[in-house]
């Protein structure tokens, strides 16, 4: 458990934050598109329900996919469309909610858009009610403290029942304006969507891979226990349940007020819409992927809790991780306010502009509604209406504590909101929709809903299952659909239910009317809107209207198509209920003047040269041809540029002209191809198209040379519009490009010709190289070989001054090999052939071979080494990393006079240690470092070492191979250290207990009697290692041949095999062949100098051990214990 100060100090410091992201938001001046925001804040559709619910539902179903989110994603994906049109439509009427649209529907009744406001009301304020008892559920959850026992002060539903309504009222009810858009609040549910993915996915993540071993994992667990296997068995009704389920899902896209207000009504461009088609199916299906892995880590941790609400918390508890706990509190804790903030926004705005303020318009029709109705009594009612609502919340809150689980409760107001469907897409989709249908479906439909889900709900002693849910949700919208469809066809629409449907079904008719008798002065008018607009709303509205409404004389009346669009701008701030009222509160019933009439015809006058004199001012300056033509086929408009492209005669292009006749004119020019009857096919062709109404887009050049595309569209009402573009630069330019791409693809094509002739040059040179390489390098290394064997025995043999001199041989030859082995390991480097194999490797099994090997050398030279022994584990190539150590070191021993040498590692940040080598020699100046890591570059020639100075270029090369960072320090006349970083990948490793000495013993010995059968077609290294394998005491039988080896019949202890045999044979084909003889798997050793990488792995696949030439006697030692054999 945790702390409960401590939670309660998360949750504050959350929703402060909450207000620090809106007050910044409504700070903002840009109002551009902000399709990503727009996006998550359409993840307010996921609730509390969403957040707990679902887990716990997809624990007693096995459903990997939520239903309601399925319904929502199908509406994104397939109903894309109808939502663009919804939209359109919704901001063409200026609608402030979803009982706005369905009230102004049928006849902009204030009626119907109060009773779809009280639905909303009845539903939403259980839902509310929902968000606070999750918050208060999920905090006794992690805290222990209880409902019952916690202190009135400790009730953190309350506390945050208090937040949001402030939240509420300082960002959805500041101030009145005829854009009902709050930034703030948009900018806040955003960031709340976040936090929600961000929650449920690091759950999701520590349950699936922290407590398990991953989805597999579980799925495989699930079904092997007996109680959580359950979820994988079919449910009863369980596709039934999961259909309706998705059913509504799909409709509270649409009638959830809250996802209502930010569908639409917050949207502030129709990219934002379209961004969000694919956008927000990827937000529901991330939040949805780990709802049944939590599932079924949750049936098989803690089965008892499956049908509990805070099931997901549950996990992170039992598993002692108060991080992930509160996590998922926070989570839990941003579902809520984000519902509960854009719920109350949204039901504050119905139950203020379709209930309050038309029944205040009413009770005040007779005394002076001018001086009570105003925007602070708007904005007061408003703040007044989100108190109620929430305080409403809390109280059924508190009455139905230990009631319904959360996707119960969810899915019965879902039911009562899918109610309103019928009535919002019929009247969008069926024209003879009318009032009386509306209400009655809507009436019915929550009557059946009542009976079936409400007072089985509140009954205790009647249990409401999932099934009896899905009947109450499929009757009662049959019954509201049904009453819905048969009353409308019994009866008639009203004249303004006409007109609304008309506005609704078919946006394209302007039928704009008001009802006869009501006349409206402007001075009334403008009294009243400028109470609820602020000189930015006045000045966007006379831009609008294309005239400056303060200007207007007070007693001249209102035009009647302006004081319908006045309506609709009006309602943005009020709602069109209260708006048509206002409207005809102003009015006054009277008989029309003359005079009046001639204002009137005036006023349309002026605007229609205003609109008329901007669309032409348009038309003249649009760089293309136009004419448009009416449904009889007759010229009506064109413009200037019409007339340039064509050069048409004066007085043949006039209003009213046949377009036959213009099409005659344009043939007998020869525009249409040559002949009589080509003229007049032509023509017919052309007649045809406009006749029946096809689009068409085609190229055509002129006799001048012109080349012209035209466009054609007909018009809704009949006619022709054509656009004509002269396009001739363009074709000019395409043709150009066209050569010049052609020319292009020929130098390139001959370019390629030339440099793949160039490459198959290079690779062919490349491998003559290598294959150089490679045969040199066998070539060269076998006298070495064979005369380091025999330096090696004579030392043993020798004493005295005889003995130094067979050393300094030694020596010589040794430093001879190791310029040889640079010059082969630069050429592999430069080529990239060698190439790095990483494992996880004990850096103890790299540095004790190392340790031996220099320890003898540094002593022979006089200096202390010291390698600090490491039970690190490290993931490299043990071959790579060994030889740039063995540089390291060489140059370290070759550079030191006096002194020590040490070698060890030391621990760093990020799991990565450095491995260090110091020395005590002459060290390096700091405007050289960069230099020493140059090929054939050695800083000081005096001292005469030996070398090529490539030893640390090598080092340099092959640090980049394996992506090692290597560092350099020194100080001149004190020493220097080089670093190499290396991941760590554990910090144990048994490489310790197996230490063992690898210093060689001078009285060393093979076991008694063990035969050796050794195999090289070179005589002086087979000798070599014959006498040296000799001393040694072992019986040695040596070969040139695989023929000559399989003539002996004594079965050998060890092959001792080189690879590269006479006659194209290699030491692998001889191992296979000499143990198939002896039919046994005798030990082998191969020894070679190829540098080939494929010989290593040929030795491996056959099993045996690898020895690379020249052979030292050290390192055969080594195998040679390796394999038991001393």
């Amino acid at each position: 458990m945790l702390p409960i100060s401590f939670v309660l100090i998360a949750a504050f410091g959350y929703l402060l934050l909450l207000f620090s992201i809106a007050s910044r938001g409504e700070r903002k001046t840009s109002h551009g598109p902000r399709p990503w925001r727009y996006t998550l804040a359409l993840g307010v559709h996921c609730t509390t329900w969403a957040f707990y619910g679902t887990v716990t539902q997809a624990a007693q179903y096995g459903w990997w996919f939520a239903p309601t989110y399925l319904g929502g994603i199908c509406i994104f994906l397939f109903a894309h469309q109808f939502q663009l049109n919804m939209l359109k439509l919704v901001k063409a009427q200026n609608l402030t909610s979803i009982a706005d649209l369905i009230g102004s529907r049928y006849g902009k009744s204030p009626l119907l858009a109060a009773s779809v406001a009280l639905i909303c009301l009845v539903a939403l304020i259980p839902y509310i009610s929902l968000q606070l008892r999750a918050v208060a559920a999920s905090f006794a959850a992690i805290t222990g403290l209880g409902p019952a026992v916690a202190p009135w002060f400790l009730d953190l539903a309350a506390a945050v029942g208090l937040a949001m309504i402030g939240f509420s009222i300082l960002f959805g009810a500041r101030r009145l304006s005829l854009a009902e858009q709050h930034p703030g609040l948009m900018d806040a549910v955003a960031f709340e969507s976040v936090v929600k993915l961000a929650a449920f996915c690091i759950v999701g993540i520590f349950v699936t891979w922290q407590l398990f071993d991953g989805i597999n994992d579980l799925i495989v667990k699930t079904a092997a226990d007996e109680t959580a296997r359950s979820l994988f068995e079919p449910k009863e009704n369980g596709v039934y349940i999961y259909l309706t389920h998705m059913l509504l899902g799909a409709l509270a896209m649409f009638v959830l007020p809250r996802q209502f207000q930010v569908n639409f009504i917050e949207n502030t461009d129709p990219e934002e819409l379209k961004k969000a088609r694919w956008a927000f199916p990827l937000y529901l299906f991330a939040i949805n992927f780990f709802i049944l892995p939590i599932a079924m880590a949750g049936m098989l941790l803690a089965p008892e809790l499956r049908t509990q609400d805070t099931f997901l918390l549950a996990l992170p508890l039992l598993a002692d991780r108060p991080d992930i706990s509160l996590i998922a509190f926070i989570g839990g804790l941003s579902t809520a306010t984000s519902m509960v903030i854009m719920a109350t926004l949204a039901l504050s705005i119905m139950i203020s502009n379709d209930v309050i303020t038309p029944l205040w318009i009413r009770a005040r029709r007779s005394g002076n509604l001018m001086s009570n109705l105003t925007p602070h009594v708007i904005l007061l009612t408003r703040r007044l209406t989100m108190v109620v609502i929430i305080v409403l919340a809390y109280v059924y809150h508190k009455l139905t504590q230990g009631g319904l689980p959360l996707v119960s409760n969810g899915l019965i107001a879902m039911a009562l909101l899918a109610q309103l469907a019928p009535a919002m897409f019929g009247g969008l989709l069926w024209i003879k929709a009318n009032l009386t249908g509306a209400l009655s479906g809507l009436f019915a439909g929550t009557l059946v809903w009542s009976v079936m889900l409400l007072l089985p709900s509140v009954n205790p002693a009647q249990a409401l299952t999932d099934t009896a849910i899905s009947d109450g949700v499929v009757v009662s919208l049959a019954v509201n659909v049904a009453i819905y469809v048969l009353v409308s066809w019994l009866t008639t629409q009203s004249t303004a239910d006409q007109q609304q449907a008309l506005r609704f079904t078919r946006p394209e008719h302007k039928a704009d009317t008001v009802v006869d008798g009501q006349q409206v002065s402007w001075g009334r008018l403008r009294a009243v809107l400028s109470r609820f607009m602020d000189a930015r709303d006045a000045a966007g509205l006379d831009r609008r209207l294309g005239l400056a409404v303060a200007n207007i004389p007070d007693e001249r009346l209102v035009h009647p198509a302006l004081l319908i669009r006045l309506e609709r701008e009006l309602a943005g701030a009020i709602g069109s209920s209260a708006s048509r009222l206002l409207i005809s509160s102003l009015a006054s019933p009277s008989t029309v003047a003359v005079d009046q009439v001639v204002d009137w015809a005036s006023e349309a006058s002026q605007l229609y040269r205003f609109n008329r004199e901007l669309l032409q001012a348009s038309v003249e300056n649009i760089p293309q041809g136009i004419s448009v033509i009416d449904k009889e086929l007759r010229l009506v408009a064109w413009n200037r540029r019409y007339l340039e492209i064509f050069n048409y005669p004066e007085g043949l292009i006039r209003a009213g002209v046949a377009i036959e006749e213009i099409l005659r004119f344009n043939a007998r020019r020869g525009l249409f191809g040559s002949g009589e009857s080509n003229i007049e096919r032509e023509v017919q062709k052309r007649l045809e198209y406009l006749r029946t109404g096809s689009r068409y887009r085609y190229q055509r050049q002129q006799p001048s040379g012109q080349i012209i595309e035209l466009q054609g569209n007909p018009m809704p009402d009949g006619g022709f519009v054509t656009t004509y573009t002269d396009i001739t630069e363009l074709v000019t330019i395409q043709t150009e490009l066209k050569q010049i791409n052609t020319e292009l693809e020929q130098r390139v094509e001959e370019r390629t010709q030339a440099l793949s002739v160039a490459k198959q040059a290079a690779e062919q040179a490349h491998q003559s190289k290598s294959k150089f390489f490679a045969a040199a390098g066998h070539d060269l290394m076998q006298p070495f070989n064979a005369a380091s064997l025999f330096c090696g025995m004579l030392l043993q043999r020798l004493k005295n001054d005889e003995a130094r001199l067979a050393l300094q041989i030694q020596q010589s030859l040794q430093n001879a090999e190791e310029l040889l082995t640079m010059l082969l390991e630069m050429t592999k480097l430069e080529s990239g052939n060698l190439q790095a194999h990483k494992k996880d490797i004990a850096l103890w099994d790299i540095l004790a071979p190392l340790d031996a090997t220099f320890s003898m050398l540094a002593r022979d030279k006089g200096l202390s080494f010291k390698m600090h022994p490491s039970q690190v584990v490290v993931h490299t190539d043990q071959k790579i990393l060994q030889r740039i150590l063995q540089n390291l070191l060489s140059n370290a021993i070759r550079y030191t006079q006096q002194g020590r040498i040490v070698c060890g590692i030391k621990r760093r940040a990020g799991n990565t240690i450095e491995l260090q080598v110091w020395d005590t020699g002459k060290g390096i100046p700091a405007e050289k470092f960069n230099e020493i890591f140059m090929e054939f570059k050695q800083l000081d020639q005096q001292d005469h070492n030996p070398g090529l100075g490539l030893g640390l270029a090598i080092v340099d090369r092959m640090c980049k191979l394996l992506e090692i960072p290597i560092s350099l320090r020194s100080t001149v006349n004190r020493g220097t250290c080089f670093s190499l970083t290396l991941p760590v990948v554990s910090w144990q490793s048994p490489a310790l207990q197996r230490k063992r000495s690898y210093r060689d013993q001078s009285t060393w010995q093979l076991p008694d009697h063990t035969h050796v059968l050794l195999l090289d077609d070179a005589p002086d290294i087979r000798d070599a290692l014959a006498s040296l394998l000799r001393s040694w005491g072992a019986e040695v039988t040596a070969c040139a041949t695989i023929t000559e080896a399989l003539q002996h019949t004594q079965l050998p202890d060890l092959l001792f095999i080189d690879y590269h045999l006479a006659d194209n044979e290699t030491g692998t084909d001889a191992i296979i062949q000499l143990r198939t003889h002896w039919k046994t798997d005798i030990p082998a050793i191969l020894s070679t100098a190829d540098p080939d990488e494929h010989v290593r792995e040929q030795v491996v696949e056959v099993g045996a051990l690898f020895l690379p030439k020249p052979v030292k006697q050290a390192a055969l030692k080594r195998l040679l214990k390796s394999i038991g054999l001393g």
